[in-house]
């Protein structure tokens, strides 16, 4: 059963990470969009369930956008600080990145015929300033004036350390070209959280629907059982999305979840 409708006065865009990690993830992602409470899902297309999962997507374009979820193989938080400090002294080939940008589109397109309808980074890797350039001058080069929606990290009030210390690797210079170049992207951000079964999953997603601006989107990221050191809290999410609760709290916020296409700015 989808959230309930109530009086609306936000469109929220959901998106669920990590499509292609797992069978597990995959599973779980699939059944929150079929019961609509996931709006994007975003594609990892270099992982061992990718080819198998990509199967299951068209079926379920008509509830959610389906977008890449660029992977530059930062396995942890240290490697992803570290490609940032070479990229900040100018160690990382823009042209090499240009080129697993390029990849991953083509995996993406041949898998669904069409391109991704947004485009974001695995640990918000598309923000770092190497990877933006190339990112942004590929969609361009391929794209011209009808690039996809392009995930924006800054969020619009604090919203923790963690979201600080992400959004302060990159984002905000990402967003001035978002907004130069006439990008589709969203106007506010949430989900950043520690990922611990310990932590109050649906307390942070009530408090994110009641103060997310319209069109803003909230990243999450589900599954079912599996593997992995996030299993435990991809578990937790799962059981808080498909549940009554999840549906009242979108309704007592008066928010309707909304796909990127429908939400871009």
């Amino acid at each position: 059963m989808s959230p309930s409708p109530g009086p609306v006065h936000r469109g929220v865009v959901l998106c669920a990470d990590d499509f292609g990690l797992e069978p597990s993830v995959n599973e779980g992602i699939l059944r929150l969009v079929a019961a609509g409470r996931l709006t994007a899902v975003t594609c990892m297309v270099d992982r061992p369930a990718w080819s198998e999962g990509a199967r299951a997507l068209p079926a379920l374009r008509d509830r959610a956008d389906a977008g890449l979820h660029l992977d530059m193989g930062t396995g942890s938080a240290a490697e992803l600080l570290a490609l940032a400090a070479r990229g900040a002294v100018g160690l990382v080939s823009e042209a090499r990145v240009a080129d697993r940008v390029a990849a991953q589109l083509d995996r993406f397109e041949a898998a669904l015929g069409a391109p991704p309808a947004f485009v974001d980074g695995h640990h918000h890797v598309h923000q770092l300033r190497p990877v933006r350039n190339a990112l942004l001058r590929v969609l361009r080069d391929r794209y011209g004036d009808h690039p996809p929606y392009v995930r924006n990290v800054v969020p619009l009030r604090p919203r923790g350390t963690k979201a600080a210390i992400i959004a302060g690797l990159g984002a905000r210079p990402l967003l001035r070209r978002l907004e130069e170049g006439g990008i589709p992207h969203n106007p506010d951000f949430a989900g950043v959280y520690d990922l611990s079964a310990r932590s109050d999953f649906s307390g942070l997603l009530r408090g994110w629907l009641g103060d997310l601006a319209d069109g803003g989107l909230i990243m999450c990221h589900p599954g079912l059982p599996g593997e992995g050191p996030v299993a435990a809290a991809r578990g937790a999410e799962m059981r808080h999305l498909e549940s009554q609760r999840f549906a009242d709290d979108c309704a007592a916020a008066g928010v309707r979840l909304v796909r990127p296409t429908e939400a871009a700015r």
